[in-house]
């Protein structure tokens, strides 16, 4: 079945340089100083590739998983991953051995989920220990951002997630990984938080 981001795939990387959307390099700059080249490196919600790019440069060995198989044909192309897996990223377990993966990355798929908990869960399960999960959320701009995990909106017909800090905090915590640098930043008028954190035992 056709994913909904297959509508807009051939259009993807060009709407990113159009927006000057720069938070795949800013997920990559949180990062480099803590990767080393010959690493596994998993990138969930891989699309065409633009965030796993910089990590294939660094040396990495980049493998990627998708729902949009028209993303992934384009990623292809490009020869950035030894492997890539179409697959809805709520159908858990993905086809990872358990602690296979040194690292995992997540830029611009969390707001299209909202309860997080389960793909924090396997996140963890396939990773080695000390290895970094860095990712990105839409940030909730509610003002009573405690009280809910997440808030729920509909741009151009598709559900949009925004999630606050605190809840983020409580996953980091509930599933052992220890933040190491963080940043907001834009993506137009739209605030992003970028996380970087680490396996703990």
């Amino acid at each position: 079945m056709p994913s909904d981001h297959d509508k807009y795939a051939t259009e993807y990387d060009r709407q990113t340089e159009e927006y000057n959307c720069y938070i795949a390099e800013v997920l990559f700059g949180l990062c480099y100083e803590q990767i080393d080249t010959g690493e596994k490196l998993l990138d969930v919600g891989i699309g065409t590739g633009i965030s796993s790019k910089l990590f294939k440069k660094a040396g990495l060995q980049i493998f990627g998983i998708d729902c949009s198989r028209a993303m992934l044909s384009i990623c292809r192309e490009k020869k950035i991953a030894l492997e890539l897996i179409e697959q809805d990223l709520l159908d858990i377990p993905w086809p990872y051995q358990e602690a296979s993966i040194n690292h995992v990355i997540s830029c611009g798929v969390f707001h299209f989920i909202g309860d997080l908990e389960k793909i924090f869960a396997e996140i963890r399960r396939i990773q080695m220990t000390n290895g970094l999960f860095a990712f990105t959320i839409k940030l909730s701009r509610e003002k009573e951002e405690g009280r809910q995990r997440y808030y729920r909106r509909i741009e151009d017909g598709i559900y949009i997630f925004e999630h606050n800090i605190e809840y983020m905090t409580k996953l980091l915590s509930d599933f052992h990984y220890v933040r190491t640098k963080e940043i907001t930043c834009f993506v137009g008028d739209t605030p992003f938080r970028v996380i970087c954190a680490r396996k703990a035992e």
